[in-house]
C-alpha cells in the first residue's frame, strides 16, 4: 500500500499480494488479454486484517466484488471465472466468507 492510502499508512509497504509468489498474476493476465477496462485494487486492511489479502475487482457496469485472502492459486481462478467469463466466485467474497465464519 502508499503512505497515507488509509489512516495507519505511514510509508510505503509492499501488500500480501505483492509479496506472494505470482503476485502480478493479475495485472499481468489484465495486460496479456487486453482488458484495460477492468480494475484490479488490492485493498489495505479496511479494518479487516485477519482477511488479509484483500482484492477488489471492478469491471464496467457491474457491481464491485470484493474477494479476501486471495492466494496465487484463487486469483488464477479469479481471473478464469469472473474477469473473463463474468461468473463471481461467491465462496472466495467477504459476504460469503463472513456468514461462514459466524
Amino acid at each position: 500500500y502508499m503512505r497515507g492510502a488509509f489512516t495507519d499508512a505511514k510509508s510505503d509497504k509492499p501488500g500480501k499480494m505483492e509479496m506472494a509468489e505470482g503476485s502480478t498474476l493479475f495485472m499481468d493476465e489484465i495486460g496479456k488479454r487486453e482488458l484495460s477496462s477492468v480494475a484490479v485494487t488490492q485493498m489495505g486492511c479496511i479494518g479487516l486484517c485477519r482477511l488479509e489479502p484483500i482484492v477488489e475487482i471492478d469491471i464496467p457496469e457491474h457491481e464491485k466484488v470484493t474477494y479476501v485472502k486471495v492466494t496465487p492459486d484463487m486469483a488464477r481462478r479469479i481471473i478464469e471465472e469472473h474477469i473473463v467469463g463474468g461468473k463471481v466466485i461467491d465462496e472466495y467474497t467477504i459476504d460469503h466468507y463472513e456468514a461462514r465464519h459466524k
